[in-house]
């Protein structure tokens, strides 16, 4: 009688094992994701025209701003920087960029980023008394200058002629302007929120730096830019348990409930 028994309980245990080696198969499969790592480098340009004045806010609240920057940005500010820039001036941005290789990965030849940008007070040369350096904020959410403006779906677009791929992205960027230099140094963190093609549900981070020269006053920066992806995208391909999956699932479910019938 004790040898029957445990036979039973060794089978129960054995079906359970079953069921739950099924069950979390199903639920790998539903959470399957691909990630794609890759960098393209761009020949880049940048401009950066005044927003209308129409739509210019009284003032800004900068120090939730200048609290996000990196460290090397925030010695570039001038010591005596304000929590609040009145009448702030605001820049309409746009920066361009096609692939420095004609054939990068997944065919992302071309990029457009749409910001707005916002310079903060210069650091002030001590001998010549014109400004030093100078760091400027791009941000795609215009709330987070004080703007009325609606807020993009996206601000940033990587696409190309020859493929159905495209990739939509967040800006949340920075500069410091060095005119004692001539240079300009950028980065930043762009937030991927989909895209299309293989990129369809994607999300992720791009993350680019930049060291350009500027150029005469009013013309467009142009230089390179680096920008490295970490993409995820659902694997379509295990989003079903494979047939094997479910007929261990069912074999699992009727042993148990069986010997239930049985003994009853």
């Amino acid at each position: 009688m004790p040898n029957i028994l445990q036979r039973g309980v060794t089978r129960q245990l054995l079906s359970l094992s079953i069921l739950s080696l099924g069950l979390c198969s199903i639920s790998q499969s539903v959470s399957a994701q691909t990630v794609l790592d890759f960098s393209i480098s761009y020949d880049t340009e940048f401009l950066f025209p005044p927003l209308d004045e129409s739509l210019l806010p009284e003032s800004v609240d900068i120090s939730p701003l200048v609290a996000d920057l990196p460290p090397e940005f925030q010695a570039a500010l001038p010591e005596d920087l304000p929590s609040e820039l009145v009448d702030p001036q605001i820049l309409d941005v746009l920066v361009t960029g096609t692939s420095v290789n004609p054939d990068p990965a997944f065919g992302l030849t071309d990029f457009t980023s749409d910001t707005v940008g916002l310079p903060l007070p210069p650091q002030i040369d001590p001998v010549t008394g014109q400004p030093a350096r100078q760091v400027s904020i791009f941000r795609a959410d215009p709330a987070e200058f004080n703007l009325d403006i609606e807020t993009p779906a996206f601000s940033d677009i990587y696409f190309g002629d020859d493929t159905g791929n495209r990739l939509f992205g967040l800006a949340n960027d920075r500069a410091i302007f060095d005119f004692v230099e001539g240079t300009v140094q950028g980065g930043g963190i762009i937030t991927v929120v989909g895209g299309e093609g293989i990129f369809e549900g994607a999300t992720g981070e791009i993350a680019f730096s930049q060291q350009d020269d500027l150029g005469p006053p009013g013309e467009p920066v142009r230089g390179t830019a680096v920008l490295d992806f970490s993409v995820e995208i659902p694997d379509n391909t295990q989003t079903t348990p494979e047939p094997s999956t479910t007929i261990w699932l069912i074999a699992g479910l009727a042993a148990i409930f069986g010997r239930r019938s049985i003994r009853s």
